[in-house]
């Protein structure tokens, strides 16, 4: 069941980017072009999202056995869940930053109505969700490194394309490759009895 939910959040991460893509751009028009009529907006403003709850009821009911799995079988499941728990507050993230934008219509007018200030401050909103959505995407990709069975996930380009800086290219890959070397090494070290 949780592979499955897995599959879906990655689908609504693609889904969601590009809705909040399209409502930065309504809001940056709405910026530039003050309260102009809906029909030459470029994009119609919507924050529908999805959400999804992983399970970890049977893990939990597990805990009390831990100690009669075989070690390393144990320490594979902790992390699974331990990551998948981490999934699970990134997705109260992602809704919490949903929420953030929706209840600024509580007191704010319409679309069409807003005023520069309000503006601002929903294009700030809407960017802190794209960015919880990228982390979101890092924690699955992450997830799906450790165990492959976690799929479809995003990719570093896929995240990394939502910022407009995007840092010397030769840098990232230099320091993406100390992290694979000093992980390999790590688990290396971890597979030693000393």
């Amino acid at each position: 069941m949780n592979i499955v939910y897995f599959g879906a959040q990655a689908a609504e991460f693609h889904r969601m980017v590009l809705q909040l893509e399209g409502d930065l751009a309504l809001l940056q028009y709405l910026k530039a072009h003050p309260h102009a009529a809906p029909d030459t907006w470029p994009a119609k403003f919507s924050l529908t999202n999805l959400g999804y709850a992983y399970h970890d009821a049977a893990w939990h009911s597990a805990e009390n056995v831990l100690e009669r799995m075989p070690g390393p079988e144990r320490d594979a499941y902790t992390d699974l869940y331990k990551r998948l728990a981490s999934l699970q507050q990134s997705a109260r993230d992602e809704r919490t930053a949903i929420t953030a934008i929706s209840d600024c219509f509580i007191l704010y007018p319409t679309l069409q109505e807003l005023s520069p200030a309000q503006i601002d401050h929903l294009i700030d909103l809407t960017a802190d969700a794209v960015a919880k959505y990228r982390a979101a995407a890092s924690i699955q990709r992450n997830l799906n490194d450790r165990y492959p069975d976690f799929k479809p996930t995003t990719t570093h380009a896929e995240e990394d394309n939502l910022l407009h800086y995007k840092g010397d290219p030769a840098i990232t890959a230099e320091v993406r490759a100390i992290l694979a070397r000093t992980t390999a090494d790590a688990e290396a070290a971890g597979k030693d009895p000393q």
